[in-house]
């Protein structure tokens, strides 16, 4: 996934605004639906190309509301996460995505929290608690700033935080499997993670 957070925020104030209809950003290239426990939408983040976020809620009248006054925030594909032993932690929903082609193990989901890097709050970890937690965070600045935010979360309330170490050469997730990674290594990758000591 490419870098999150700054377009995020620079689209952040859709988050709250009162427009009807979305900006004219570019083509949709991905839809993710966030959803309650019982798998009903509560919003959906759109992604667009040229490379921009905005976030929806149903009108109940069969249309949209660009805003998210008012909605639960959850984890994305929560359902998954609640079945699992093991929950992946990414910086994006296109991350999450990615571990799902590549192929988790028995037991294990991905996720990620909604608008990006340092936008994980304490009511995502409730979901998690008791659980064994590996994080795969982004390379750069703000995925290791991403990464202590969510421990610092966590801690105490996960049975155990592990942290994937890609190489430095790619940013996420996403680039390492556009650069050739393969089912085999990233299962190889999950294997080889590291106790995070806190």
């Amino acid at each position: 996934m490419e870098d999150e957070g700054g377009d995020y925020y620079k689209g952040k104030h859709y988050m709250n605004s009162k427009e009807r209809y979305p900006p004219a950003v570019g083509k949709v290239v991905a839809i993710y639906d966030y959803t309650d426990e019982e798998g009903k939408v509560l919003f959906q983040v759109l992604r667009y190309n040229p490379k921009a976020f905005r976030n929806r809620r149903q009108d109940g009248h069969g249309g949209w509301i660009w805003n998210l006054d008012g909605v639960r925030p959850v984890v994305y594909r929560l359902r998954d996460v609640i079945k699992a032993n093991t929950v992946l932690i990414l910086e994006g929903e296109k991350d999450v995505e990615t571990t799902y082609r590549l192929g988790l193990p028995d037991g294990w989901a991905a996720t990620c929290n909604p608008f990006g890097a340092a936008q994980w709050h304490s009511e995502y970890s409730e979901v998690l608690r008791g659980k064994r937690v590996v994080i795969c965070p982004d390379t750069d600045v703000a995925g290791q700033l991403h990464l202590k935010q969510v421990v610092r979360n966590l801690v105490g309330k996960v049975s155990e935080i592990w942290m994937v170490i890609l190489p430095g050469s790619v940013k996420d997730l996403t680039e390492w499997a556009e650069a050739g990674g393969t089912p085999e290594q990233f299962a190889a990758l999950l294997q080889g993670a590291k106790r995070f000591n806190y």
